[in-house]
């Protein structure tokens, strides 16, 4: 198991991977939008420290984690870089999917419709289904208290991002209700509704 600058340096490159592809994305698919533009979905601040710990607690902080040696370790981390690979992959593909219609903000977007194809045929969220698996890949990479809190807030906060977004879309999109009784929220295999 990578530890200490290493594990720092791996959460990192994943945190650069992350921001890279979002831009990317952004200048692909959401070309009108400025990349200063102001999130609504998290703060700045709390993203800036949460990274802050991210990165500084594997060297300044290492008790508030797990160690696993070995190969066993290797492992677990490994498998976290799959969830990241996989988090990414997905990412890229919803928003390809999405292209004009994606939005950061709980809103419709000029043409709004129903999308229930490509990632959408599996679940309804798919993008927060990438924001979870970044987080669940980052706790595997470094199983620290601080990965599992931020992981808990993550799909606490989108969970209720998408309940917004639920009773907005079920509200204004034809046959969005008849989606959301077919189609489970976040993970494929997850209970519907």
């Amino acid at each position: 198991m990578l530890t200490g600058p290493f594990q720092s340096l791996l959460i990192v490159l994943a945190l650069v991977v992350y921001y890279l592809v979002d831009i990317w994305l952004i200048q692909q698919y959401s070309p009108n939008r400025k990349l200063t533009e102001k999130r609504d979905s998290l703060n700045t601040p709390v993203t800036l420290v949460a990274v802050a710990l991210m990165v500084a607690q594997p060297i300044w902080m290492p008790w508030l984690g797990i160690r696993v040696p070995g190969w066993v370790g290797g492992a677990i981390q490994g498998l976290g870089v799959v969830c990241l690979i996989g988090a990414f992959a997905l990412m890229v593909w919803v928003r390809r999917h999405l292209r004009g219609l994606f939005s950061e903000k709980v809103e419709l977007q000029p043409g709004h419709h129903l999308v229930n194809t490509g990632p959408y045929a599996f679940v309804r969220h798919p993008m927060y289904t990438a924001f979870f698996t970044v987080g669940f890949g980052l706790l595997l990479i470094n199983p620290a208290i601080i990965e599992l809190l931020l992981l808990g807030f993550v799909i606490w906060h989108f969970t209720q991002l998408a309940k917004a977004e639920e009773a907005l879309l079920s509200a204004q999109i034809p046959n969005y209700t008849a989606y959301m009784a077919t189609t489970p929220r976040f993970f494929p295999l997850g209970r519907k509704g």
